[in-house]
């Protein structure tokens, strides 16, 4: 086995292994005590070693070819740098949400699709590198190495200097944007062969060119989480007294760098009592990670006539808490006297 890097989980009870002689990266499962493969990214069965399954140069959501390292972020979820030295594979970061992966499970799982691509602007099958630089002249987010994470999930990857950028690329919501927000603009060399951030967000990166390892001192701003809520208003129109409608719903995005802890969710406003709001969002301890959803659902069901009117309102740790999606609706409907 021709091994390329390999990532722990906290614990050192999971231990992920990019082999890239055959195409594949797996999870060891107890690594210290009882070691089993769990996990298989790249392959369909045990048997399975060829380059994007066998289908050439053709990647897929599924496949890979001659990764070179792997690499958790802060909350489990893994990357896959689908290329190798000197230059070899299909020349993507692939990221895998953490919970596509079982904790336990009675036997081992094969071809996990990646949840994200960066370099490919978001296509699993295109086999050629993206975001060309007329500046440079090359695909700058072309031959990923190896990523490096925040404590709040910012991403610093250089890219293989022959073919993509010889500036490492920073991403600042690698789960929200496949597109670089700044570069580590005084490094000009091979890329960062190797990078990796310490508990003080200091980042150590390799110059292979010069054989030299750079030290940063925090580089990267620290990331705040936000919110994003998609539709930003619900409007119900008219509704009979004291008949419920049809549900509407808004969604709610951490489109941020940092956990969204929520501290509550609840209608608020002059006729709230017309309203009502369930939701499937996260409350405080527990955290909606960065690039991750919940659904808020609202009902108006109203007490009395004309128009009706409340808010939903969001608390929570983004800096312009509290959120707000208006509620809007007409009642209709009142006593008939008959003579």
């Amino acid at each position: 086995m021709e091994r390329g890097g390999i990532a722990s989980n906290g614990p050192g009870t999971r231990l992920w292994v990019a082999d890239a002689a055959r195409n594949r990266v797996f999870r060891v499962r107890d690594p210290l005590t009882n070691p089993v493969v769990d996990i298989v990214l790249g392959q369909t069965d045990s048997n399975g070693t060829l380059c994007n399954q066998g289908n050439g140069n053709m990647p897929s959501q599924t496949s890979l070819c001659a990764p070179g390292n792997v690499t958790l972020d802060p909350w489990g979820n893994v990357y896959v740098s689908d290329d190798s030295l000197e230059v070899d594979g299909n020349f993507r970061l692939l990221e895998f949400d953490a919970n596509l992966f079982p904790d336990d499970w009675p036997t081992a799982l094969f071809g996990i699709p990646a949840t994200r691509v960066f370099g490919r602007n978001g296509s699993f099958t295109d086999p050629y590198c993206h975001l060309f630089s007329y500046v440079y002249n090359f695909n700058l987010a072309c031959g990923p190495l190896q990523p490096a994470f925040t404590s709040d999930g910012q991403m610093v990857v250089g890219m293989n200097g022959y073919i993509g950028s010889r500036f490492p690329l920073v991403y600042n919501t690698p789960l929200v944007s496949d597109q670089p927000d700044t570069y580590l603009n005084d490094f000009s060399s091979y890329g960062g062969y190797s990078a990796v951030f310490d508990s003080n967000n200091d980042l150590y990166i390799t110059d292979l060119d010069r054989a030299r390892v750079l030290v940063y001192r925090q580089p990267l701003a620290s990331g705040t989480p936000a919110v994003s809520l998609s539709p930003t208003s619900l409007d119900f129109g008219p509704q009979g007294l004291g008949r419920p409608n049809t549900p509407q719903n808004t969604t709610l995005s951490n489109t941020g760098s940092k956990p969204l802890s929520i501290t509550s969710i609840m209608v608020t406003g002059a006729n709230r009592s017309d309203f009502s709001a369930s939701d499937t969002c996260p409350r405080y301890p527990n955290t909606l990670a960065p690039g991750d959803r919940c659904t808020i659902t609202v009902v108006f069901s109203p007490t009395g006539a004309g128009m009706r009117n409340a808010a939903v309102t969001i608390t929570d740790n983004a800096p312009d808490s509290p959120q707000m999606v208006p509620l809007t609706g007409i009642g209709v409907g009142g006593k008939v006297r008959f003579r």
